[in-house]
């Protein structure tokens, strides 16, 4: 495997975010020594499953000061049934945490996206097997989106997605 620069910082996160730190992981997962077997894809499903579980956390105390503030303020003035609110809050929570987790494979994606980028950007002749690895990755991130927006459980379609990650990152 390719040892990958770092010369795609040009787009980093903020650092301390989730994404810098999934950002930061990478090297870990997929550099030239990582170990791509089931150990590695599960520690890499522990990660991101660690990252939505703070956004989740998050969410949802923001829900709950947001409708502790609503009760407190039309409790006072209306009968109003709040049942209806706190499950459109949940809704709200729910669909950032899904948007955090497109983020987060969007981080995956542009890791190995820039990988290729450098590699092809070398003025050389690209090494091929290199580039097919690289696009083998892509295409694995991008089932795994697929599967999870077509509403597989999550845990289950992390592990699976990034098990197949993890073979598709094995130099052939």
């Amino acid at each position: 495997q390719m040892c990958i620069r770092d010369s795609h910082s040009a787009h980093r996160p903020p650092a301390g975010s989730r994404e810098e730190k999934l950002s930061a992981a990478m090297p870990r997962f997929f550099g030239p020594e990582a170990r791509t077997d089931a150990t590695a894809a599960f520690g890499l499903t522990r990660l991101f499953r660690d990252l939505l579980e703070e956004v989740r956390e998050e969410a949802e105390e923001r829900m709950k000061e947001e409708l502790s503030a609503e009760k407190a303020h039309f409790g006072k003035t209306t009968e109003g049934d709040f049942e209806g609110r706190e499950d459109a809050l949940k809704a709200s929570s729910e669909a950032d945490v899904l948007a955090e987790r497109s983020l987060l494979l969007g981080v995956m994606a542009d890791w190995f996206g820039a990988s290729l980028r450098n590699l092809h950007g070398t003025g050389g002749a690209p090494d091929e097997a290199e580039s097919r690895r690289l696009l083998r990755c892509l295409e694995a991130i991008e089932r795994l989106r697929g599967t999870l927006e077509r509403g597989v459980q999550e845990g289950l379609a992390l592990e699976a997605g990034f098990l197949e990650l993890m073979i598709a990152s094995r130099q052939e």
